[in-house]
């Protein structure tokens, strides 16, 4: 429970997310946090690609696989725990949503992207349930 009434609408606003009342006192907070996420990220980068090839070809290229596991775990805990704790939860969502939608826009012949169909006011329900005709658009008249 909230001591008072000013800390349950705090509360509220967090969990609902929110960038009102931030100034960039927030970012400079956040913004080391996010930067040495971002490092780690580019560290992983050139590993990943070799991971694309299998876990065998990668080992042999000199891709410690475990090691590249806690540098994405250490880059995208910083510069997703940062950017939630100043946005709110909103921005767990907005990160996860593309993702969840994903399965949905992939199999469409000419989809938007998943981030796109997540940023819309109203997608469409169901789009993996349109017939083949309807996904495919008419180029030859």
């Amino acid at each position: 429970m909230a001591p008072n009434a000013f800390a349950l609408s705090q509360i509220v606003i967090w969990l609902n997310g929110a960038l009102t009342d931030r100034s960039w006192n927030e970012v400079v907070i956040c913004a080391p946090l996010v930067l040495a996420g971002l490092v780690a990220l580019g560290l992983a980068a050139r590993p990943l690609d070799a991971l694309t090839l299998g876990e065998d070809a990668a080992r042999s290229m000199g891709v410690n696989p475990r090691a590249l596991l806690w540098l994405l775990i250490l880059g995208i805990g910083r510069t997703v725990g940062a950017s939630v704790a100043v946005a709110g939860i909103i921005g767990f969502v907005g990160l996860i949503v593309p993702h969840l939608v994903r399965p949905l826009t992939d199999k469409l012949a000419a989809s938007p992207s998943a981030t796109a169909y997540a940023a819309a006011p109203n997608p469409p329900s169901a789009p993996a349930a349109m017939s083949i005709e309807d996904r495919t658009p008419e180029f030859f008249g």
